[in-house]
């Protein structure tokens, strides 16, 4: 698992990109654990999983579950609000275009805000952050 991340509180996410050959549900629940860790998360960020460089993505129905609880014990600690948002962008990937859904259907919360996009302009435009906010706390990065 590689993995970077990175906190904009000013425009309010968090921004974990991902590399490699594969990346799983063990990997999302690695990186979560690491990032509600870190002191300066702030729990109310919404989360953006950049894919595009990841080979292949691999999230089973099984892996599904362990992450509905992780992150309900998160939201329950209050390590995650539950008005944080979860975006993952990722290009071509039909079966990971599924897993909100399956998401939202597991965890009986059909409002979730969470989604799959394919670009990071989508992810932003979901998120409601103005573009020259955006530009502006990702320049350079």
């Amino acid at each position: 698992m590689a993995y970077t991340y990175d906190l904009y509180p000013e425009i309010g996410i968090l921004l974990i990109r991902n590399e490699g050959d594969l990346w799983a549900g063990r990997d999302i629940l690695g990186s979560a654990r690491e990032v509600v860790s870190d002191e300066r998360m702030d729990p109310g960020l919404d989360w953006i999983y950049d894919l595009r460089s990841v080979q292949e993505v691999v999230i089973g129905v099984e892996d599904m579950e362990h992450i509905l609880e992780r992150f309900s014990t998160y939201r329950a600690e209050g390590r995650v609000a539950s008005s944080s948002a979860s975006v993952i962008v990722r290009t071509e990937d039909v079966n990971l275009h599924l897993t909100p859904t399956l998401y939202k259907h597991r965890a009986d919360r059909p409002d979730e805000l969470f989604e799959t996009v394919k670009t990071m302009e989508t992810a932003r435009q979901y998120l409601g952050i103005q573009k020259a906010d955006w530009d502006a706390a990702l320049e350079g990065k």
